[in-house]
C-alpha cells in the first residue's frame, strides 16, 4: 500500500432491505453503495458529488463505519476497519472526525461553546485543562470566533455560527480523516462561501485529509483537489477536478459538470484552451487590402504572414495597424 494512501475502499457495498407481507420478509434491496472502489490520498480534500439519493452520503458515513456496510474492505493506514471489534473501533474515533450538515443537531443545546469544542479533548485527555482551554480558545479564532463565545449556548448563534463551532470541534483532535457531510448546504450564500474559504485554509494550514460531501458542483471545484461522481451508488468518474471539468465520463457528468464550468474557473484553463489551432495566413507578397478582406470576412483581428511553397512564418499582421 501506498504510505501516502490514508484510505483504500475496496468493493464497499451497503445494501438497505426491502421487506413485505404479513411476516415482513425480505423481497429485495436498495443498494445505496455497490462495489465502490476508491484511495484517498494523504492531506488532499476529495469530493463526492451526485444528485440526491445517489448513495453519496451513505459512502461518507460508511467509511467511517457511523453506517455499517453489508461487505468490502475500508483500509485506514492498511487497517481494515471492517474487522475490527465495537472497542477497537471507539480508539479509532479519535483519528476519524465528521461534520454534520444540520449543526444545531450535532450541538448539545445544554453545553456551552467551549464544552463542546473541548469535549474530544477531554475525553482523550490532551493535555492539562488550562491547555486544553487555550487550545480550546485558539481553535475558535481560527474559525472566526470571538473569545466571548465560549460561554455562549448554541441556540444563542446563526446557522452559519454554529456550523463554524462544529469545525471547530471537528479539528479539535491531531484526526488523520474529516468527513464533512454537505455542511454548507443550509446556509445563506454569503455564509457559506465564508465558510468554503475558511475549509480551504485550514486544510492547507494543517494538511488534513478531507472527504467532502456535496451536490453543488461549485463546492465541489472550489474545496476539492479530486472529484468522486456517484449514480446509483456506483462511481462513475473519479479523478482531479481538471480532469473532470475537461473530460466528462458521460451524460451524466456532463450535465452535472456544465458546458461552461471551465471557463467559470480560470485556474484550470491552459493556453492551448484559447489558442487559434488553424490560424489564417497570407502570403508576404499579397496587398494590405487582400489582408483586411480576409480579416472581415472572417471576424479576425490578425493574420500570419507567410513565405514562399514552405509557408514559412514571418510575422504578424493586426487589424489595428492596418485600418491606422
Amino acid at each position: 500500500m501506498n504510505e501516502r494512501v490514508i484510505i483504500e475502499i475496496r468493493d464497499l457495498k451497503k445494501y438497505f432491505p426491502i421487506t413485505g407481507g404479513l411476516l415482513k420478509h425480505t423481497v429485495g434491496y436498495i443498494k445505496a453503495v455497490d462495489g465502490v472502489n476508491l484511495t484517498i490520498q494523504q492531506g488532499e480534500t476529495l469530493g463526492l458529488v451526485g444528485e440526491s439519493g445517489c448513495g453519496k452520503s451513505t459512502l461518507g458515513r460508511c467509511i467511517l463505519r457511523l453506517i455499517e456496510p453489508t461487505q468490502g474492505q475500508i483500509l485506514f493506514h492498511g487497517e481494515d476497519l471492517m474487522k475490527l471489534t465495537p472497542a477497537q473501533m471507539r480508539n479509532e474515533r479519535e483519528h476519524l472526525q465528521i461534520i454534520f450538515q444540520d449543526p444545531y443537531a450535532s450541538l448539545n443545546p445544554k453545553m456551552t461553546v467551549e464544552e463542546i469544542v473541548s469535549e474530544p479533548l477531554r475525553i482523550q485527555k490532551k493535555g492539562t485543562q488550562a491547555e486544553i482551554a487555550a487550545r480550546t480558545k485558539e481553535l475558535l479564532r481560527l474559525v472566526g470566533m470571538q473569545e466571548s463565545a465560549t460561554e455562549r449556548y448554541p441556540h444563542e448563534f446563526s446557522g452559519g455560527q454554529r456550523q463554524r463551532v462544529g469545525v471547530a470541534r471537528a479539528f479539535a483532535t491531531d484526526s488523520d480523516l474529516i468527513l464533512m457531510d454537505e455542511p454548507f448546504s443550509a446556509l445563506d450564500p454569503l455564509t457559506r462561501e465564508e465558510l468554503q474559504d475558511e475549509i480551504v485554509k485550514l486544510q492547507k494550514e494543517y494538511q488534513k485529509t478531507i472527504v467532502f460531501v456535496t451536490h453543488d458542483m461549485d463546492e465541489a471545484i472550489k474545496c476539492a483537489d479530486k472529484i468522486c461522481f456517484i449514480q446509483n451508488g456506483t462511481v462513475i468518474q473519479f479523478d482531479k477536478t481538471e480532469e473532470i471539468l475537461r473530460h466528462p465520463a458521460n451524460d451524466y457528468v456532463e450535465k452535472f459538470v456544465g458546458k461552461n464550468r471551465l471557463w467559470g474557473n480560470p485556474k484550470y484553463i491552459h493556453a492551448s484552451d484559447i489558442m487559434c489551432k488553424e490560424p489564417y495566413t497570407l502570403s508576404k507578397d499579397r496587398t494590405v487590402i487582400q489582408a483586411l478582406q480576409v480579416m472581415r470576412q472572417n471576424a479576425i483581428n490578425s493574420i500570419f504572414i507567410t513565405e514562399g511553397k514552405s509557408r514559412g512564418f514571418l510575422g504578424i499582421v493586426w487589424l489595428e495597424d492596418l485600418s491606422k
